[in-house]
């Protein structure tokens, strides 16, 4: 038998058109490193019950990013971002950086039992990178035994 002759993908398939209207999930997201530590599932944040949203565990040794390819093809993406009510510490501040193509153009530093909402000008990027990274009270990295949970949820690409 001849092989197929059909040609397979090799972007993740993200459109305005399967994206219009509906929430981004993780498999949206472009492949994240082997050591990151990316997960889906319902949370709690500040007064905020049970959205389903994307996490990774944040700590002393581990910040976390994760990215979205848009092909230039997009004009926003909205999300909001904020820390589990159920992180291990409600000492810590999570620090969002938000790069297109490699270039900085936000950065929020959210407290606990805060929900960041961000609206980004995605016109004319093809990588968005959403970086998370605890510090504590003095803007550090936070020392050893110090943990939190943070939650991008509420993701929208347009």
């Amino acid at each position: 038998p001849s092989a197929s002759a059909s040609a397979e993908a090799t972007t993740n398939g993200l459109t305005p058109e399967n994206s219009k209207g509906r929430e981004l999930r993780l498999s949206d997201f472009q492949e994240p490193s082997a050591t990151s530590d990316w997960q889906e599932k319902r949370y709690d944040l500040a007064s905020i019950t049970n959205t389903m949203g994307i996490d990774t565990k944040l700590d002393w040794q581990n910040d976390d990013e994760i990215e979205l390819r848009l092909a230039n093809k997009f004009q926003k993406v909205t999300f909001n971002a904020g820390q589990a009510n159920d992180s291990k510490s409600s000492d810590l501040t999570v620090k969002v950086q938000i790069f297109a193509d490699g270039k900085e153009i936000d950065t929020v530093n959210v407290p606990f039992n805060d929900a960041h909402a961000f609206d980004v000008d995605v016109a004319n990027v093809n990588a968005l990178k959403i970086t998370l990274t605890p510090l504590d009270r003095m803007q550090l990295m936070p020392s050893m035994g110090l943990h939190t949970t943070g939650v991008i949820f509420n993701v929208k690409a347009e």
